[in-house]
């Protein structure tokens, strides 16, 4: 195991990076993780697929690092260009750099989810909420039922119990 003071270079780091690159290759060689545990010397296949599934994610997070970089010097580039027309309060620049803004907000992740509010309240919700804080005058009609203490009953017009 890794010391927390051992450099991300030391020799045994390095070492098993180096393996780790082969188990991808080997996999991607179609070779299985028991087989590749064997051929690399790992304690089994489940050890060959952690370090092949943790070296592809970081491959992947590194990649979306550099996209997401080189996009954000685009941005910038537009945005510079765009400067000189925005101080002179051209609109049609103003407009563009709002879009560019808006690109690197969704790139980043800088815009907050949206949020939906779930709490309108429809006209049965008030009479719902008295008869579940108790108020036993909360009386939703004879056609759709009426509401006791004991629970909701449906009742026919004549008042009859249907439950």
């Amino acid at each position: 195991m890794a010391g927390r003071g051992e450099s991300k270079t030391s020799p045994r780091r390095v070492e098993a990076q180096i393996r780790a690159a082969k188990a991808v290759r080997l996999r991607a060689d179609g070779y299985s993780y028991c087989e590749i545990a064997k051929e690399l010397g790992y304690k089994n296949g489940n050890v060959a697929q952690v370090i092949v599934t943790r070296t592809l994610a970081k491959v992947r997070s590194e990649s979306v690092d550099t996209m997401r970089r080189l996009e954000n010097r685009r941005l910038d580039e537009k945005q510079e260009v765009l400067a000189p027309e925005i101080r002179k309060a051209n609109l049609a620049a103003i407009t563009v750099d709002l879009k560019v803004q808006e690109r690197r907000a969704k790139l980043n992740g800088l815009d907050a989810p949206a949020q939906i509010d779930l709490g309108a309240k429809r006209p049965f919700d008030s009479l719902l909420d008295r008869w579940m804080a108790g108020d036993e005058a909360a009386n939703l009609g004879e056609e759709a039922g009426s509401v006791s203490g004991r629970g909701l009953q449906a009742t026919t017009g004549a008042g009859e119990d249907t439950s």
